[in-house]
């Protein structure tokens, strides 16, 4: 399990080929509201945390090290997971 970044554009792009949702290196620069408790509202970005690995449909969370499959739903299942109470804590 490897993490492919931007210049591995085709690759991953192979890799993603019988994927509903393939991955789309633009969705690193969504940016997410962050509430906590804890804390104040933060404003991140998908690529802070999140990695495409080079298997079909899956990403990285590098903060949590947790695979997150995001074939299915797409760029929303990443936006759920940075906004979980595991990422934020």
């Amino acid at each position: 399990m490897k993490a492919l970044g931007k210049n591995d554009i085709g690759h991953a792009k192979e890799i993603d080929a019988k994927v509903k949702n393939r991955f789309r290196y633009g969705w690193l620069e969504t940016t997410v509201n962050l509430k906590s408790k804890k804390l104040s509202e933060i404003e991140v970005t998908l690529g802070d945390s999140i990695e495409k690995l080079d298997l079909p449909g899956k990403a990285l969370c590098s903060f949590c090290n947790d695979v997150i499959s995001y074939g299915g739903k797409g760029k929303i299942t990443l936006v759920d997971h940075v906004q979980s109470a595991k990422h934020i804590a």
